[in-house]
């Protein structure tokens, strides 16, 4: 039977910082990087920043049990989470989103590098619109290589409102910078992406 909120927030939390799930984030990682042309043999080492439940966490006494840390995984639920990922002499921060599928199996999937402020399901929503901006639309595979809060240096903006961040859109063997504006929407309450500027890197 589910267990009581409570229950399920320190279920969850226990979860989230086990190093199970942590080793999970690591492999999921690496998988992610490897098309980005990240090569590191090393160890990862992962280290949760946050995380934000999307969809309610549900836990069962008789779950699956995380091997050597007697920690059930959720049974179902959508979460969002940013790990500061440590490989290679480098540190970077990723933003993911978590789904436990009906199968029981959790699904975790990186979704873009960087200390963006978006929340992961507008990040998902605005990525073919921002592929179409970078003009890379066309390529079999898009990444959202990297992202950063405020506008690049030397990039003048036209207002002094708004929301500015800086991404980089790889595709086709193109990396792409992207300086986007993100207004309020003129119907609803969801953003608007605008191209500031936009640069070729490579």
């Amino acid at each position: 039977m589910p267990g009581d909120r409570a229950d399920a927030d320190s279920l969850f939390f226990k979860f989230m910082t086990s190093e199970n799930y942590a080793r999970t984030v690591a492999r999921r990682t690496a998988e992610y990087e490897t098309p980005l042309g990240v090569t590191c043999n090393e160890p990862y080492n992962v280290a949760l920043r946050g995380a934000r439940i999307i969809r309610p966490i549900v836990t069962v006494a008789e779950g699956p049990l995380f091997v050597g840390e007697n920690i059930p995984q959720p049974a179902g639920g959508v979460w969002s989470s940013r790990h500061q990922v440590t490989r290679c002499g480098g540190s970077v921060l990723y933003n993911s989103l978590a789904i436990i599928a009906p199968n029981g199996q959790l699904r975790l999937q990186p979704l873009v590098l960087g200390n963006t402020g978006m929340h992961p399901l507008l990040i998902m929503r605005f990525k073919p619109q921002v592929a179409r901006m970078a003009q890379i639309d066309e390529c079999d595979v898009v990444f959202i290589a990297n992202t950063q809060q405020g506008a690049a240096d030397g990039v003048d903006v036209s207002q002094t409102y708004g929301i500015y961040e800086t991404w980089t859109i790889q595709g086709c063997e193109q990396r792409v910078q992207l300086v986007i504006r993100f207004d309020p929407a003129q119907q609803g309450n969801g953003l608007l992406p605008v191209v500031e500027d936009r640069q070729v890197l490579n």
